[in-house]
């Protein structure tokens, strides 16, 4: 930040002065450097002042360059949907199939669970002559040459030949010869080398045609070849107001200022790499050895800390440690000073400049509580789509928790795009384990297993099937391949330990009389909204895990849960608090609602430590109070009453809509006013 301030102040000075030599910004530190460059990336982009740039890069971290490498790691038969997603996103593609075809791609392959897209295209179910299909097929047409490398050798220029045609047909290439970055590329693979040449012409091309490499091979060349080669911008030093150079490049040339950024005792002065060879060898062939390049490095700081106008700066902290000013400062001190043996023993010290950040007093911008309301039902046909029909257990828990977030989830129907993680989620296992548990018991009732319930031969052939099943979800899922085979291990130890804990409440369950007779089954439920004129009715609906009956007349809503036991036991504490439960009931209740049944409710916590049930006592109580709430709620709203932003606790902590409610910007003093240290 003060390096920063420094550059803008000299910029200001320069100015005033009327000189015409820019200021320099030695890039000694370069990410230092590349951290000063972005904090006057807002002024360059007004346009306030101009940059020139003589530091330059490695080649290899270029968008540019880029656009090569994520062809590449695309079109790898064993490429990841990141790697084939990121080079369609970010690859300098041109394609004539609309900019919204690749966002419902990605869309597509995340509700679909893809991991491995090449190893998955039975898999990739997209509507035919649909605008995703179109697009998918283009893209395999163009990633095809290149993956025959994967499976046959070819030559090196067979193989630079091969990547320039998929350049050219992903329209990569005119992006390249358009980038003053991309022409560096080209020339450092070879790719602009004519289509006819004689393989004598140099060294470079019989070596090149006698070198065979398939896929990966030819990968780590493109990759290595691109990190050796530095890319250095034309530098446009007419116009420039500052100019990052590295120190080498900037002793003996005018500058109207110089800020030096990193000259502390970790940074500046330390000991140089050797090269390759020992100091004593690089000496013999007349080599620089470490101690003439750090000498030569000493000689360029002392010819520029010559100039009036030099601002070092250096921190007091590096990498978690304290740190000081370089000793080259002082070393710079004693040699100008050593015409007097007096001053060479004084304490040695630079002069002091003032900070050139200032402190600004900015004042809050203050955020009210927000208070969405539907509009007035005299003109809801112009709204007509926002009106909620439906609602589940948990879009009414989330109306509870908070209003508005129920404002902006289900009625507006925002929705946060999900990153295709390869590590297996839990709500991937919760999602995998209701599929197992729901196929053991298919399988299960058709095998109809003649055994005693209560042997253990029983138990111990049913953990088999059990643990078989999950094994067949698991690949079905995706589980088994890449990194997400790792993570569903480390669940798959603990497997057999939660299966027998599982199966011997299950023995309990059915010697106490109860059959499962709904597994994850859909069920619906219409209450009328007597007291508004627009929406005359909203509909209930859900899924419920599991059901289970002893004869006719008595039922158990059962839901599986595999998260924090406590959590479980706080929420049938308080039964009129449980939303899910009742909600089920309600659901259930009305599959039988001409008939005298009794409803139980539990919940199965399933872990390997214990399989433990948790009871929600007079849940048709419970169901018929939430059904009053919901038809009392649900008319508020229609009616235009507000939806605050009312949540606390854990719902605001990981709540999606957080950012839009401002809740973390809301203040009860309206004269209140912070501090920022900010640029001058």
């Amino acid at each position: 930040m003060a390096a920063t301030a420094w550059v803008i102040q000299l910029i200001n000075e320069r100015r005033l002065s009327c000189r015409q030599e820019p200021v320099a910004l030695i890039t000694h530190d370069r990410a230092l450097s590349r951290r000063i460059r972005a904090l006057l990336m807002t002024h360059e982009v007004a346009s306030q002042l101009q940059i020139a740039d003589e530091s330059g890069w490695v080649l290899s971290t270029t968008r540019a360059a880029a656009a090569v490498t994520r062809l590449l790691a695309a079109a790898n038969p064993q490429a990841d949907a990141d790697d084939v997603m990121d080079w369609l996103q970010h690859g300098w593609i041109a394609h004539g199939h609309g900019d919204q075809a690749v966002d419902c791609l990605a869309q597509h392959w995340r509700q679909q669970k893809v991991q491995k897209p090449w190893l998955q295209l039975s898999d990739l179910k997209l509507v035919q002559e649909s605008t995703q299909e179109r697009f998918w097929l283009w893209a395999k047409q163009v990633l095809l040459p290149l993956q025959e490398l994967a499976t046959k050798e070819h030559t090196l220029v067979d193989s630079l030949e091969i990547l320039k045609k998929a350049l050219q047909s992903c329209g990569a290439w005119l992006a390249l010869l358009a980038d003053e970055a991309g022409l560096v590329v080209l020339k450092a693979l070879h790719l602009n080398m004519p289509s006819a040449y004689d393989p004598l012409e140099t060294s470079w091309l019989l070596l090149a045609c006698a070198q065979r490499q398939d896929l990966q091979s030819f990968s780590q060349w493109v990759h290595q070849n691109l990190s050796r080669e530095n890319y250095v911008p034309l530098p446009s030093l007419d116009d420039a107001d500052v100019v990052f150079t590295p120190l080498n490049k900037a002793v003996l040339r005018p500058f109207s200022g110089i800020v030096f950024p990193g000259v502390d005792n970790g940074q500046l002065g330390v000991s140089l790499p050797a090269g390759h060879l020992l100091g004593m060898l690089e000496m013999g062939l007349g080599l620089s050895s470490p101690q003439i390049r750090a000498e030569a490095q000493w000689e360029a700081f002392a010819l520029l800390a010559a100039q009036p106008h030099l601002k070092a700066v250096y921190r007091q902290n590096r990498d978690g440690g304290p740190c000081g000013p370089s000793d080259w400062l002082g070393r710079w001190w004693w040699i100008n000073q050593s015409n007097s043996f007096a001053r060479n023993i004084l304490p040695f010290h630079w002069p002091l400049a003032t900070d050139p950040c200032v402190m600004l007093e900015v004042p809050l911008n203050e955020q009210s509580l927000p208070r969405p309301a539907l509009m007035d039902e005299s003109i809801v046909a112009e709204v007509d789509a926002l009106w909620p029909t439906r609602l589940s257990a948990s879009a009414y828990q989330r109306l509870r928790d908070c209003p508005y977030r129920y404002f902006a989830l289900d009625i507006l129907k925002l929705k946060t795009t999900k990153e295709m993680e390869d590590v297996l989620e839990p709500h991937e296992y919760g999602t995998w384990l209701h599929a197992v548990l729901k196929r053991y018991h298919e399988q299960e009732k058709k095998e109809q297993h003649s055994t005693e319930v209560s042997s253990e031969s029983f138990i111990e052939n049913a953990l088999k099937q059990w643990l078989a099943v999950a094994d067949q979800i698991a690949q079905e899922m995706g589980f088994l391949e890449g990194i997400k085979r790792a993570s569903y291990f480390l669940y798959r130890i603990n497997l057999p330990a939660l299966a027998m804990k599982y199966l011997r409440w299950q023995m309990i369950q059915q010697n106490a009389g109860w059959q499962w007779r709904h597994l994850e089954k859909s069920f619906s439920l219409v209450l009328p909204l007597p007291q508004t004129r627009a929406v005359r009715q909203v509909v209930l609906y859900g899924e419920l895990d599991r059901i289970d009956a002893i004869n006719s007349d008595r039922w158990c809503v059962i839901d599986y849960k595999t998260g924090s036991i406590s959590k479980l036991k706080a929420q049938v504490k308080q039964p009129q608090e449980d939303t899910q439960m009742a909600f089920y009931a309600l659901l259930l209740q009305s599959t039988h609602i001409h008939q005298d049944v009794q409803i139980e409710a539990i919940y199965l916590r399933l872990h390997q430590d214990d399989v433990e049930k948790l009871v929600h006592d007079n849940v048709q109580e419970t169901a018929a109070s939430m059904a009053d709430a919901i038809v009392s709620d649900m008319t508020r709203i229609y009616q235009g009453h507000a939806m605050p932003a009312l949540g606390q606790g854990g719902v605001c902590d990981h709540c999606e809509v957080r950012g839009l409610c401002r809740k973390d910007h809301w203040t009860k003093n309206t004269d209140s006013s912070f501090f920022a240290r900010v640029q001058p």
